[in-house]
């Protein structure tokens, strides 16, 4: 075909009626190439994607054929078993179970097989903690089941994701399902339903540590039953929170060694459980709420001994726990005024007897690390009175709102006070609400108190004050202000001084302008 000539490639150009009559013939030409080509195009497509097909086939057969001959097949089952625990996904514990993809599933045959029969991979079952339509529970229901079976006879871990900040009941299906499993389960991490719970009875052979937690609604403000779990001679640590006191529950008291309570709110009735608890080595009590026997100094409350704690934590309204207990071999205790400003005395005064009373049968007692949470507000009184009967301390951490709180008073009046903490070893400074700031104030008391105590020039200094921000980490700038100077003359006396997770920042934002 002829190109075109200047004149008809012209914008302007009118073509004459023979012209018009070739460019016609041109273009139907040209439709017939377009066509032709279109076709071969799809023809070569196709085949493409034959090939591509072909070639896809090609690969699977090939790593089929390379799985027959892969030295992982010589392997012992033990030894691909544990190769398999390995290579399982990061979050394969701690996500919903069902929600992870297993990749090793789909590899080879040989390892698909393994992984199914390995029960240590399939004990762990992670449940939904927050509000869930009907079909996804049973969907979950139906996936955790599977699991179940593939366990075999291994016991079960039932547990909450740990990366979830909700907390939401999975359902009355999900409790049925959980009580009808209960022979089954190792660990039990559960959020009860409201209403009435499947039965009242729950039978846990194989249950060694439980958490239980129960959080009325509008149609359902008591829980209307007492949950009896039975047959759990394994069970060693119990959990409870939210509104599920222990006088809600019964377990074999006597086998558990912790006993962690975080209630909103707890009666008497549920301090009496204490009276059979003479194995506890660690007990947490947090109450967020009021309850009249606190103040009640006529409340019959029990008097036990606890022999064989070691580990006691009480937290606002849980601190009148202490008028119960007798420890004579307590080794750590953390105590938290932070939400309790206006009862400090009265709850410090309860502490100082339980320490009185644990000191009946020794000179000294045994608690060697304690750890106070107060705020600015404090009365100082109340905790040079807790101090003056831990006089074994060798550890002691004040966890303050700000570094201002444990100036002037309470540094100075322990520095005028040798004969408290005369064993001191270690001083923590932890502030909540902001950097540790030292610039002026706090800095010089907390200096003339460790140079009382430690001052030493004989030797290599010895580390004896921690100061951190529990903030600092997460800011992006460091908020700390410790002086270089001060630091150095502490060293000099034989004083080392960690500023824990912050110091590079600090260094280098504030020391090197002090300096």
């Amino acid at each position: 075909m002829d190109p075109p000539t200047l004149n008809l490639l012209r914008s302007d150009y009118a073509p004459s009626s023979r012209e018009r009559t070739a460019l016609g013939a041109e273009i139907d030409t040209m439709d017939t190439y377009t066509d032709a080509l279109d076709a071969e195009i799809a023809t070569t497509r196709a085949r493409l994607e034959d090939l591509q097909r072909i070639r896809q086939q090609l690969v699977e057969d090939k790593q089929l054929k390379a799985g027959l001959v892969a030295p992982i097949r010589r392997l012992p089952f033990e030894l691909v078993a544990a190769i398999i625990l390995l290579a399982l996904p990061d979050n394969w514990t701690t996500s919903v179970c069902g929600t992870v993809h297993l990749p090793l599933l789909h590899v080879n045959h040989r390892l698909r097989a393994i992984a199914l029969a390995t029960p240590r991979v399939w004990h762990v079952v992670c449940v939904p903690i927050i509000g869930c339509s009907d079909k996804y529970i049973q969907r979950f229901l139906q996936t955790a089941t599977c699991h179940l079976d593939r366990a075999g006879g291994l016991p079960i871990d039932l547990v909450r994701g740990t990366h979830f900040t909700q907390d939401a009941p999975a359902g009355r299906e999900a409790d049925k399902w959980m009580f009808q499993h209960s022979h089954r389960i190792r660990r039990l991490d559960w959020h009860l339903s409201p209403g009435h719970l499947p039965s009242s009875t729950f039978s846990a052979p194989m249950l060694e540590d439980a958490a239980l937690r129960w959080t009325p609604d509008n149609h359902n403000q008591r829980l209307g039953q007492t949950l009896a779990i039975t047959d759990a001679v394994r069970m060693r640590s119990l959990h409870l929170k939210g509104y599920l006191s222990p006088s809600h529950i019964h377990v074999p008291w006597s086998r558990l060694q912790r006993l962690v309570l975080h209630l909103e709110q707890c009666g008497l009735e549920g301090v009496l459980a204490l009276e059979y608890c003479h194995s506890l080595e660690t007990l947490v009590v947090s109450v967020r709420r009021f309850s009249s026997w606190v103040t009640d100094e006529e409340a019959s409350l029990p008097s036990v001994t606890l022999h064989s704690l070691r580990t006691l934590s009480l937290h606002n309204y849980g601190i009148p726990w202490a008028r119960t207990i007798t420890c004579p071999n307590l080794r750590e205790m953390n105590l938290d005024f932070m939400a309790v400003p206006s009862a400090q005395l009265l709850f410090a005064s309860f502490v100082k007897s339980m320490l009185h009373r644990s000191l009946a049968h020794s000179s000294t007692h045994p608690l060697e690390e304690l750890t106070l949470r107060i705020v600015r507000r404090m009365n100082h009184d109340a905790i040079l009175g807790i101090l003056d009967r831990a006089s074994g301390v060798r550890k002691l951490t004040l966890s303050v709102d700000c570094a201002a709180t444990i100036e002037d008073e309470l540094l100075s009046r322990m520095e005028t006070m040798p004969r408290s903490l005369p064993l001191l070893e270690h001083l923590t400074i932890c502030t909540e609400a902001e950097g540790v700031w030292l610039l002026d104030g706090p800095g010089d008391s907390l200096k003339r108190f460790a140079l009382s105590r430690w001052s030493s020039t004989d030797g290599p200094a010895v580390a004896r004050l921690t100061l951190e921000s529990k903030i600092c980490p997460r800011a992006e700038f460091c908020e700390c202000a410790v002086p270089s100077e001060w630091r150095r003359e502490l060293e000099a006396n034989g004083i080392l001084v960690n500023l824990a997770s912050c110091e590079h920042r600090q260094d280098r934002i504030f020391t090197e302008d002090m300096e």
